[in-house]
């Protein structure tokens, strides 16, 4: 399964926007992605989103084609 990750906006502020981040974590190395930013995963990349920061972000996330199986859920990961 491919999958596509795009950071859409921050959070809006009364003086323009707080362009907040979002870690994803593809085969244990960490990419911080703000607003605008673009990731593509490959198929078998072990990947994962983590938002340690303390606002909310809106993302878009495209996978392709779905498979029930490449899903998997992680307790407490560690990066």
């Amino acid at each position: 399964m491919e999958g596509a990750w795009s950071v859409s906006t921050g959070t809006p502020l009364r003086r323009g926007y707080a362009w907040h981040k979002i870690d994803i974590v593809v085969d244990g190395e960490v990419h911080t992605l703000s607003a605008g930013d673009f990731i593509h995963i490959e198929p078998g990349e072990v990947h994962y989103v983590n938002n340690p920061y303390d606002e909310p972000i809106v993302m878009v996330s495209t996978l392709a084609p779905f498979q029930e199986v490449d899903k998997v859920e992680v307790e407490n990961p560690t990066y």
